[in-house]
């Protein structure tokens, strides 16, 4: 099991490596709650092409942080978070 904790933390390590040297890492980081583990996510997810997704909204979406509303009746209730993207585990 130790072995196995070493082996992650070295994965780790080069996975913060390879994406802090990516050039839009520092502007990724900069959003409040993302960090290295996470950029590098958001950055596996999407290919680390911005301009796919055409604009902020989508690319908000696919991540899943956009609100989704519903319409109710005569109301508009705020549902959840919705992600039109693939999740990556």
């Amino acid at each position: 099991m130790l072995e196995l904790d070493r082996e992650v933390k070295d994965l780790d390590k080069q996975i913060a490596a390879v994406f802090r040297r990516h050039r839009h890492a520092h502007i990724i980081e900069s959003v409040p709650g993302i960090g290295t583990r996470l950029g590098a996510e958001f950055l596996a997810a999407t290919g680390g092409d911005m301009t796919a997704f055409g604009s902020a909204a989508k690319l908000a979406a696919y991540a899943g942080l956009a609100p989704v509303s519903a319409m109710r009746t005569a109301r508009i209730v705020t549902a959840s978070m919705s992600s039109t993207g693939s999740s990556v585990k």
